[in-house]
């Protein structure tokens, strides 16, 4: 073939090239970060001395996922500090909040929410009837008001902690739902920015700015600002998350709007 050598080359394997007209192959060519040639035999030509050559034996390669909505700063961050996710019993939530406790006698902790607690005029606590630990929307603010910000350098951490593990699930881009902080949640562009500058982003990122839900069209000039500056490498910040109602609650949701736009909520499975 005409064009120079390979970087990367894949063979020995299924690749699943989402092609209609062509839906596998079983060889796969990449120079400077793009794909060249997908094929079978005939992609292993331009391959040279440095060429790295990845054996899939027999395993499956398939274009990396994109997923729509992550925080991947704060829930990177989150990951690093007390993680209560993957049980829902309370002995195990004891468990692991003494260990971190034993293992952090330094830190900060907060008790923000009582069952007297009303709900926000922006959000909801669920309650069964008692709070159950679950902040809907601007109901978080009453807890996120209190927790200890990260810190410069946990933001970047928190970021690569994500990536790390979107990454080991094969998502290999995503947008952030709210590159800039606004409405009580903190500012993590700045660890965005750097990875993107440093290139320790190798994920594609498109970052969504915030509409501030108090303001109109004044602001435009300020995201037009805010999109100019946080776009570097692999960092596209130029969309913009407009929230005007609440979110859908954590069950079974079905949306009718012929009714006049209500929405009708599942009873919880």
């Amino acid at each position: 073939m005409a064009h120079p050598h390979a970087d990367l080359l894949f063979s020995g394997g299924p690749i699943l090239t989402m092609d209609g007209a062509r839906t596998w192959a079983s060889s796969l060519a990449v120079r400077d970060g793009r794909v060249v040639a997908i094929g079978h035999d005939e992609v292993k030509e331009p391959a040279g001395p440095r060429t790295e050559v990845v054996d899939l034996r027999g395993r499956l390669l398939l274009p990396g996922f994109q997923d729509a909505h992550v925080h991947a700063v704060m829930g990177g961050g989150e990951l690093g500090q007390c993680d209560l996710t993957g049980t829902t019993y309370p002995q195990e939530y004891a468990r692991r909040i003494r260990a971190y406790a034993d293992a952090n006698p330094g830190k900060e902790w907060i008790i923000g929410i009582a069952a007297a607690t009303p709900d926000p005029a922006d959000g909801r606590i669920e309650r069964r009837p008692a709070p159950g630990g679950t902040l809907q929307e601007g109901a978080v603010a009453l807890v996120g008001t209190l927790v200890p910000a990260l810190t410069t350098a946990d933001r970047p951490t928190g970021l690569l902690r994500a990536q790390d593990l979107l990454h080991s699930l094969g998502i290999a881009a995503w947008q952030d739902a709210m590159v800039a902080g606004a409405e009580g949640y903190p500012d993590p562009s700045d660890a965005h920015l750097t990875a993107a500058r440093d290139g320790r982003l190798t994920a594609t990122v498109v970052g969504a700015l915030w509409w501030a839900r108090g303001q109109g069209t004044e602001q435009i000039p300020a995201l037009l600002e805010q999109r100019d500056r946080l776009t570097c490498g692999r960092l596209r910040c130029d969309t913009v998350k407009i929230m005007v109602d609440a979110a859908l609650a954590d069950t079974r949701v079905a949306l009718t709007y012929a009714s006049g736009e209500r929405v009708h909520t599942a009873p919880d499975a």
